[in-house]
């Protein structure tokens, strides 16, 4: 018997009430076997088991008279069986925001994602000092098999290396190379530091050295000329000239409260480049006089400060700037800042602070997280033996790039990139997190899966290579969620689409997106050197960014009186990029591709793709992989009219059998 019920938040859900034959079936079990014919929103949230159905006298089953789904015990809700099932029950509940949470409660399922779950790290060190990696989370996601792992692995507490506190205190007249513990400088470039550094000494609070990705971004940022692409770039509309100073000064606020946003980079006559952290740095505010005869307001405004013909001074922090003008009755802002400084998860913070400054209400900002508190453990994933074997175990014997249309320039300024976005459907969106739940898999799993089925068809190579953006957050650390600084890496993950199933393939994905968390401050350039490609040429050449954002109508700032008109988030050095953004709601796409792609396109080919593999893992999870034919006859020969010439001859690849799923 099924019916539709309130559940404790208010909320309609289906409930069944069974009678079993002898011993009752387990939950989970009962949920996997109707999830294969089932969508997920018609599997009962609830079963009760009961030994006989209540009748009415006419032989009806009684429904006043089932028993409340609330006042029954599913498997889900288990009781804690120990302290420390105790308390990851209730940091589950926290954490989720969920009323109650039992020992088999998942927390994927329950909308746990990669964030939440570094929080949850924090929380767990904090109430019961236990300190574990947050990949535990994604090993073992309910609090029983978590709380076995913390069991098994004989210690509650996970040893840290300790990062050296910073000697150089305020007042310091002369810095020595003793006061910079996180880096080996000589004298004579300290002093070269110094001289640079505007209010000398007495202005810089720290020296280190950067991390692996910035790194790489600080190399790409220096190969170009004119401009610096590497710059996100925001347009706000305020209701009067006094809101964009007000916004202007929380944001020096923000500014004054985290190293990071304070910092400058410098090589010049050092053997590599830093990061120095001043003490005290200023955001320019300018105000523009434009004329609307020359174009829309916001037009000029981009224009003047865009990142493809104006650069950020490296050199001078803050690497953040504002310019101002009025337009009609609004005044327009464009906010400029370098990825050197920030990624998405850093962004978020500073409007959430500069938010929590406009409304007076800065008290509840917990104390800011030093940056240079995660530079060892960033800058270690290039130490020797570390993450090297990792990848050499993965891509040692690949020895051709994963390179779609035969676009090899890794080294773009994303002048020449286009975009095009698209939204899934609800539905298919909705069974996309139907079949990862089914699977024991996540949605990322699955789209990276999808991803590598569209690569592998166009570069028809069963096994593909691509890069994946990782948080970089992951190992957890004291307040790492709400850190401010650059932690994103990127990283290659091999995928391969042969013979075995789509079920095993999609756990293959799992298991690899696992491995990589490991690994996530790892360099990228050691990571590639592991595979067997001949340099210069590239290991791979295109990109997929799976990231949670907030709801999508929300965006990334909204006050009285301000309102975000647009952002963006620099450049790609990709030709061939996909961004994932999984909404509460749902799920977007935005396609970046070289100017000889349609980005459109793209984003078409990949749905095509996502909805061939989700209807495989619902209705013949055995079909192999290679079977699935995602391309029109008409796709096929306009993919093949783009290849190579020496492509051509060969003719794009088929599956094995053409016209299945």
């Amino acid at each position: 018997m099924v019916d539709a019920r309130t559940d404790a938040y208010g909320q309609p859900a289906l409930a069944a009430w069974l009678v079993a034959a002898g011993t009752p079936p387990s939950i989970a079990g009962l949920r996997a076997d109707l999830g294969r014919t089932l969508p997920d929103y018609m599997i009962p949230t609830s079963f009760i088991f009961l030994e006989t159905m209540p009748l009415t006298v006419n032989g009806k089953i009684d429904r006043k008279a089932l028993p409340d789904p609330e006042h029954s015990v599913s498997e889900n809700s288990a009781a804690p069986r120990d302290p420390i099932e105790e308390l990851l029950v209730d940091l589950w509940a926290r954490s989720l925001s969920q009323r109650s949470c039992g020992i088999h409660d998942n927390f994927f399922d329950l909308g746990g994602e990669s964030l939440i779950a570094a929080r949850l790290t924090v929380l767990l060190h904090d109430a019961g000092g236990i300190t574990i990696p947050v990949r535990w989370i994604f090993e073992a996601p309910t609090p029983a098999l978590l709380a076995g792992r913390i069991r098994e692995s004989g210690s509650q507490r996970e040893p840290s290396q300790p990062v050296p506190e910073n000697p150089l205190l305020a007042g310091t007249k002369s810095i020595t190379p003793d006061l910079l513990p996180l880096i080996d400088l000589s004298p004579d470039e300290i002093d070269h530091l110094v001289a640079a550094a505007e209010g000398g000494a007495g202005n810089i609070q720290d020296i280190y050295p950067l991390t692996p990705l910035q790194e790489g971004i600080y190399f790409h940022s220096q190969l170009q000329r004119d401009g610096d692409t590497w710059q996100s770039c925001h347009l706000f509309s305020f209701d009067s000239l006094e809101r964009a100073e007000a916004f202007t000064g929380a944001l020096q606020a923000v500014v004054d409260r985290h190293d990071m946003l304070r910092t400058a980079f410098v090589w010049g006559a050092l053997h590599e480049p830093v990061q120095v952290v001043m003490r005290h740095a200023t955001v320019p505010f300018t105000l523009l006089d434009l004329n609307r005869e020359q174009g829309p307001i916001a037009d000029q405004l981009m224009h003047l400060f865009s990142p493809r013909s104006n650069r950020l001074n490296l050199a001078a922090a803050p690497l953040i700037r504002t310019a101002v003008t009025e337009d009609g009755d609004r005044w327009l802002m464009l906010l400029s800042a370098h990825h050197l400084i920030m990624d998405y998860t850093t962004m978020k913070v500073v409007f959430d602070e500069i938010t929590a400054h406009l409304e007076g209400d800065a008290a509840r900002l917990s104390p800011p997280v030093p940056f240079r508190n995660f530079i060892p453990r960033l800058c270690d994933g290039n130490a020797p033996g570390i993450s090297e074997p990792f990848f050499c175990g993965m891509l040692g014997d690949i020895s051709i790039p994963t390179a779609p249309f035969g676009l090899l320039n890794v080294n773009g300024d994303g002048s020449a990139i286009g975009e095009a976005k698209k939204e899934l459907q609800a539905d298919l969106a909705l069974r996309l997190r139907s079949v990862a739940r089914l699977f024991s898999a996540t949605p990322a799993a699955v789209c990276h899966l999808a991803w590598a089925l569209l690569l592998s068809r166009l570069c028809g190579q069963e096994d593909v290579v691509f890069g994946t953006v990782l948080t970089g957050r992951m190992q957890g650390g004291e307040g790492v969620d709400r850190a401010v600084g650059l932690f994103i890496n990127t990283l290659p993950i091999r995928l391969t689409c042969d013979a075995r199933p789509v079920s095993e393939a999609v756990r293959q994905a799992r298991h690899r997106l696992l491995a990589l968390l490991r690994h996530e401050s790892a360099s990228l350039s050691m990571a590639q050197q592991c595979s067997t490609v001949p340099s210069p040429m590239p290991l791979f050449t295109s990109l997929l960014n799976y990231r949670h954002t907030e709801h999508k109508e929300q965006g990334l700032f909204r006050h009285e009186g301000i309102e975000m008109i647009m952002h963006t988030e620099g450049a790609t050095n990709y030709p061939f990029g996909l961004s994932i953004d999984d909404f509460d709601e749902g799920f977007s796409l935005t396609a970046q591709m070289d100017s000889s792609i349609d980005p459109d396109w793209i984003c078409t080919l990949y749905l095509s793709s996502l909805e061939l593999l989700v209807r495989a893992l619902e209705e013949a999870p055995d079909t192999p992989i290679a079977e699935l034919e995602i391309f029109s006859p008409e796709e096929r020969g306009k993919i093949a009219s783009m290849m190579p010439q020496n492509q051509r001859a060969e003719g794009l690849p088929r599956s094995r059998q053409s016209g299945t799923l």
